[in-house]
């Protein structure tokens, strides 16, 4: 007969293997291929599908270095849209890297205007070239109290670009009692400011 300590170190051995094979399908199928166990109210299973919001494929520019991005409802049309900004500099964009070549710090800063439908996304271009030169990141405020949403982009080789959402400039033409169109973001020139404080330093 073995002393109690002995099989009790054979059971916690034989758990510990239980444990470790039972762990080795899921390690070797990966989270990604595993089966969801989400489910929503109503029982049925909770995924997520692929969007592509803002193809350079079918764009008559180059536009790469995608580098960060902020979420808010621009043209106060109760949809979400997408700011982003892209780097799209060759000395500095390694997806686009040319030995010997140096090119100007430009860049891109879009907007994504969302729907209804999650596959129809309408992409307007606010700063591009040297104005955005390449940018890092962007942050959204109401800067000047007008009610809608202005951007500030920290444009890392060369300054901080603040943009002015035009929606605000329907108010004062709106009937009394009526909320503003935000609509001139989607299609107008953004006024622009570089804060004279930080050009040439980088952001």
């Amino acid at each position: 007969m073995h002393p109690p300590f002995v099989t009790s170190r054979r059971a916690c051995l034989w758990l510990a293997l239980a444990c470790t094979a039972l762990s080795q399908p899921l390690r070797a199928q990966g989270v990604g291929d595993q089966l969801t166990e989400a489910t929503a109210s109503d029982g049925r299973y909770i995924s997520w599908r692929e969007h592509l919001i803002d193809d350079p494929e079918g764009l008559d520019f180059v536009l790469s270095g995608g580098d960060g991005l902020v979420m808010t409802d621009i043209d106060q049309d109760g949809f979400e849209d997408i700011v982003s900004v892209h780097e799209s500099d060759s000395s500095y964009d390694s997806a686009s890297f040319t030995p010997g070549f140096v090119a100007p710090p430009e860049g891109h800063v879009r907007i994504a205007f969302g729907s209804a439908d999650p596959t129809q996304w309408h992409n307007f271009t606010v700063a591009e070239g040297l104005d955005a030169a390449a940018p890092e990141d962007a942050a959204v405020a109401d800067v000047n109290g007008d009610g809608y949403m202005d951007i500030l982009v920290a444009a890392e080789l060369s300054h901080v670009l603040y943009l002015q959402n035009p929606g605000g400039q329907n108010a004062s033409a709106a009937t009394a009692g009526a909320q503003p169109s935000g609509a001139a973001a989607r299609t107008s020139t953004w006024p622009r400011l570089k804060l004279p404080m930080t050009e040439g330093r980088g952001s």
